[in-house]
């Protein structure tokens, strides 16, 4: 080969050198800017990272037994006896499951059927994995010094492999055994414990696996509703008269802020609180709409605004993962669903009391 065609070749993989230290330096400043961008709207949100101990606040705690029916100590006993039992059956099933397994491993199986159960387990896992909560709490929060009423409480599960999208409403005058307080209400949760006592009593009562949640008052909907510039909801005649709108018949409606949360908090039209949790979750998918219908750039400008108002426990790497999953909902089906389920539950002393057993079947059911 002569000198003349090695320099020609030396100067062609220099050219090429050079040009994918180009392309590699661009790639990493546009990721690096990105993250910059997303460190910064990290930052405007008010993270909260997981307390080593919850703190309830014991003050608050009197002040609501104050105000609420005293509570039958034998429904207490008889709820605390249901969910003892089926936690006892949770453990004893994940018991005798690994008891399987062990028993399975320790034999001679053929290589063809091994193959078959380790597909199976892990399309189990991979199933388990793709389905993310979170936490989504409306508070009615009237002092600083104090976490506030959950009067919305909705569970947001994204099913990555199934492509859907589930809001599950929590009835506020459900029944739950909170741990270190014992049987209550379900929105005194959050009330005394804030956001990691509603996940644990969450977790302990259902069975639920979420570890997150994101929490705004009703002053921080207001901004966002109206920095979204309203939202458009289908009213009945007298859902329309709640927020102060005269109407002929049902249509949709065009609201701002402060009359998006009157119609959320809405018991008096009809349905009492069960259709109220349907009414939040018709102003959730509203806002989630009028959001996707905006342009990057409205969305950042409402971003810097809003988020100031959102507190949550998602670290960087989750909200990454979340925001991918936002980004691609609006392929997903939306499934809704209200627990305690209609037929599922009796009342007492203003207490809904679920079949705990029955509705924890059908919520994975209706989940996975």
């Amino acid at each position: 080969m002569s000198e003349e065609v090695k320099e020609k070749k030396k100067k062609k993989m220099k050219g090429w050198l050079i040009a994918l230290i180009i392309v590699v330096s661009v790639l990493l400043t546009a990721v690096a800017a990105a993250w910059i961008v997303y460190e910064h709207f990290f930052s405007l949100t008010n993270y909260v990272p997981d307390p080593g101990s919850i703190e309830i606040s014991s003050d608050i705690l009197k002040s609501l037994d104050e105000v609420e029916s005293t509570i039958d100590p034998y429904e207490a006993s008889r709820i605390e006896a249901e969910l003892e039992s089926i936690r006892a059956a949770e453990e004893e099933r994940q018991r005798l499951e690994e008891s399987l397994r062990a028993e399975q491993e320790s034999l001679s199986l053929a290589e063809e059927e091994m193959r078959r159960l380790q597909s199976e387990a892990e399309e189990r896992e991979k199933n388990r994995s793709d389905i993310v909560h979170l936490m989504l709490v409306g508070v009615d929060r009237r002092a600083a010094n104090w976490n506030g009423n959950s009067d919305t409480m909705i569970l947001l599960s994204i099913n990555r492999t199934k492509k859907t999208m589930t809001l599950t409403s929590f009835m506020r005058d459900s029944a739950a055994n909170i741990p270190g307080i014992g049987v209550r209400k379900l929105n005194h949760a959050f009330a005394v414990g804030g956001g990691p006592l509603l996940l644990q009593t969450l977790q302990s009562n259902y069975q639920i696996p979420v570890s997150n949640y994101a929490w705004i008052d009703f002053d921080g909907m207001v901004t966002v509703v109206d920095l979204l510039g309203g939202i458009d909801i289908y009213l009945t005649v007298a859902e329309a008269k709640y927020v102060g709108i005269t109407i002929d018949s049902p249509r949709v409606v065009h609201l701002d802020g402060a009359k998006t949360v009157r119609h959320a908090r809405d018991r008096s039209s009809g349905g009492n609180d069960y259709m109220r949790t349907q009414r939040q979750r018709n102003v959730l998918i509203a806002i989630a709409n009028k959001a996707k219908s905006g342009s990057l750039g409205d969305l950042a400008r409402v971003a810097e605004q809003v988020l100031p108002y959102i507190t949550h426990n998602v670290d960087r790497v989750k909200l990454l993962g979340l925001i991918a999953d936002f980004i691609n909902i609006k392929d997903y089906e939306i499934k809704e669903q209200r627990i305690p389920y209609d037929g599922l539950y009796r009342s007492s002393n203003e207490l809904l009391i679920p079949n705990y057993e029955e509705t924890i079947r059908r919520f994975r059911e209706f989940i996975e």
